[in-house]
């Protein structure tokens, strides 16, 4: 499964699941929250020393992966990984850094500057694949595997994210 196809599949599950795949459909600012919050999940699982476990440093990456392109999707975005992306050295750099590339997309969004909010989005993705090769894990795995359970799972929307009180 390549990057479109995983975007494909995850986009099919999310509208199976009554969830908004448009721009006119999400709440664009919890999306970019949600991101960050996943990555901070990582973070955590890292420091744990939890890597493939409920809640691990590799599903916690792959669940910003797969918001990621939750959102690729609804900038009309294909995903692309460059390959000469950079990651700084240590793993605390790591997670600052991803949090920064996903905080200047949401600036450049909030400021229309869509041009410049993509492009840190597909960095963002390279983070998150440079990432995965650096701590030895594939993340198109992962992110199938978090299809797998996403296809079966429930949620209970009322109280839930993405829950505008219109």
């Amino acid at each position: 499964m390549d990057l479109v196809e995983l975007q494909k599949e995850h986009l099919k599950i999310l509208q199976e699941k009554g969830w908004g795949t448009t721009l006119e459909e999400m709440n664009i600012p919890e999306k970019y929250m949600l991101i960050q919050t996943e990555i901070s999940e990582a973070y955590d699982g890292f420091i744990k020393n939890n890597f493939t476990g409920r809640h691990g440093f590799n599903e916690e990456i792959s669940d910003a992966l797969l918001r990621t392109l939750h959102l690729m999707a609804a900038f009309n975005l294909i995903p692309k990984v460059s390959p000469g992306a950079v990651l700084p050295a240590t793993i605390h750099e790591q997670i600052a850094y991803l949090h920064k590339v996903v905080s200047e997309s949401y600036e450049e969004y909030r400021h229309n500057n869509l041009e410049k909010s993509k492009q840190c989005l597909q960095d963002f993705l390279s983070g998150l694949f440079k990432l995965s090769e650096k701590y030895n894990f594939s993340l198109f795995e992962e992110a199938e595997k978090k299809l797998v359970i996403n296809r079966e799972r429930i949620w209970p929307k009322n109280g839930m994210n993405e829950q505008r009180a219109d």
